[in-house]
């Protein structure tokens, strides 16, 4: 484990270099986790990255020292498989770095012997050598392997299909900033690796160019563009895709709660097999009226064009959104959009298509008692070449209840979706009901203990139904220190198959020590 090497060898050197000013602390964690699965390991994605064992963890770190330096580390699970760990150092305005690194795993077979794990190590670092210029960069490392399977496959049995590959990316750039403008340049590189087919292989190149400025003369106005060059290339072959994207735009200020701005973007994209290449435009111009804490209004309308040389599609879309917190404590909100899409020349294998979605949502907001929200949304596609519709509804309900006092802390939701699918040959259709709820005990005693959980179920065309609950307690003794324990419960059952139920059981505890510095 060399990242782990690094970080704790970091956290050693800062800690011994200087005197640190203000706040400054932490929490050691070290614990055990104990899991009891039962069933299909591949159908519930909550539990695919629970591994059982001695965990140790330094969360929410920071330490400031007298000079400015700033240190900041997360480090979760360091000595497990599902680690997640990130570590700073920087000081404002002069430099900063930061590490990272993660794993994760994903099941595919009842026994959990078909997975694939991905492991992603990277960093960042950044300068000032001038107080308007800031020079950037830095890296990641990708590996993943292991063994999937394809479990919508039509065959009797599924296709099995080992995976072993690693993708390391860098990027390096240079930003500067004076008097309200922008300037920035950015090369990003990629080179994927496959290790069990190198046909594979392929590297991709990116340059990018970015810009902001006020007019001369006329600081209403901003400026903005930009230009991207991309291009990848498999390495065997030497067959290579390339993009060229030019965009830029402007934004005007009317009144002082008044806005207009027009943006535009052509990209042609090609590829080394002929001479045909593909052209996106889009042109966009919107209206934007805001009276800040009280309401705002946004209105626009955006054309584009695709076009292959043989085919071209015409797209025109409108959007609508708006918001009002002229009552007290109460604020609303709504959105409104639609796309036509229609083939002008030459044919598309969808046609013609019609696109709309809407959303409104209210929320009432009481420092001293909670929130309440409620949120309706739809969306529907609709294709008349092929006869298909798609039809999706939403709504949701949240609350949230802080009493003051020793009195607990309740929140809960309920949110309900309906969805339909339907061409001339068949339909599909879906309603779900979705239940969850947490409680929250103020200390009493030096205890805390808190329950929660939700309840998901799935009906008409699918059948499911999965629940999760979890317990914890916290007892705290002497100072800056606990014990924590956590029981969680996950249940999945799909009632259309036998062989796709899940159960599992999982206790965590916790030995926390509390840092201050």
């Amino acid at each position: 484990m060399k990242i782990t090497g690094i970080i704790f060898a970091l956290l050693s050197t800062m800690l011994i270099s200087a005197p640190a000013q203000g706040e400054n602390g932490g929490e050691i964690k070290v614990g055990y986790t104990f899991i009891d699965e039962v069933g299909n390991r591949s159908v519930n994605q909550a539990t695919f990255n629970d591994y059982e064992g001695l965990g140790l963890s330094f969360e929410r770190f920071k330490y400031t020292l007298n000079n400015g330096f700033r240190l900041r580390a997360d480090l979760n699970n360091i000595t497990l498989n599902n680690r997640n760990m990130t570590l700073g150092l920087g000081k404002p305005g002069l430099f900063g770095i930061e590490v990272h690194n993660d794993q994760f795993r994903k099941m595919y077979d009842f026994e959990g012997g078909a997975y694939t794990r991905r492991h992603k190590t990277g960093g960042s670092i950044w300068f000032y050598p001038h107080r308007y210029l800031k020079v950037f960069g830095g890296g990641a490392f990708i590996g993943r392997s292991g063994t999937t399977i394809d479990l919508l496959n039509s065959d009797a049995y599924a296709a099995i299909t080992d995976v072993d590959y690693t993708q390391q990316s860098f990027n390096a750039g240079v930003k500067g900033n004076y008097l309200g403008g922008m300037l920035q340049f950015e090369y990003r590189g990629t080179e994927f690796e496959d290790k069990i087919s190198s046909v594979r292989d392929q590297t991709r190149n990116q340059v990018r160019f970015d810009g902001m400025m006020p007019a001369p003369y006329f600081q209403r106005l901003i400026i903005t563009g930009g230009y991207k060059h991309f291009e990848s290339k498999f390495s065997k072959s030497k067959f290579g895709i390339s993009a060229n994207t030019v965009w830029g735009g402007a934004r005007i200020k009317i009144l002082p709660t008044l806005n207009a701005s027009y943006n535009f973007l052509f990209d042609r994209t090609s590829s080394d097999s002929d001479f045909v290449a593909t052209d996106n435009i889009s042109h966009g111009v919107y209206l934007n009226y805001e009276n800040p804490h009280k309401t705002g209004v946004t209105i626009g309308y955006q054309y584009g064009i695709n076009d292959d040389y043989e085919d071209e599609v015409q797209a025109g879309s409108y959007y609508f959104s708006g918001f009002c917190r002229a009552i007290n404590n109460f604020e609303f909100r709504a959105e409104y959009g639609i796309k036509n899409e229609n083939v002008k020349d030459g044919v598309r294998l969808l046609g013609d298509e019609e696109q709309t979605r809407h959303k409104i949502s209210a929320k009432y907001t009481n420092s001293k008692l909670g929130s309440l929200g409620i949120k309706y949304e739809s969306k529907n596609r609709t294709n008349d070449q092929i006869g298909s519709e798609v039809d999706f509804r939403r709504f949701a309900t949240n609350f949230s209840i802080t009493l003051q006092g020793k009195y607990p802390n309740f929140s809960g939701g309920y949110s309900y979706s309906d969805g339909q699918y339907a061409n001339r040959d068949m339909s599909f259709e879906f309603r779900d009901h979705l239940i969850y709820g947490n409680i929250e005990s103020k200390e009493c005693k030096h205890i805390t203990m808190g329950v929660g959980g939700q309840y998901y179920r799935s009906k008409r065309d699918l059948n499911l139904e999965s629940f999760m609950l979890h317990f914890q307690a916290a007892w705290e003794f002497m100072k800056g220190h606990r014990i924590e324990a956590i029981y969680k419960i996950h249940n999945f059952d799909d009632f259309l198959y036998t062989d796709r139920y899940f159960t599992a059981n999982i206790v965590e505890m916790n030995l926390i020590k509390e840092l201050s510095f």
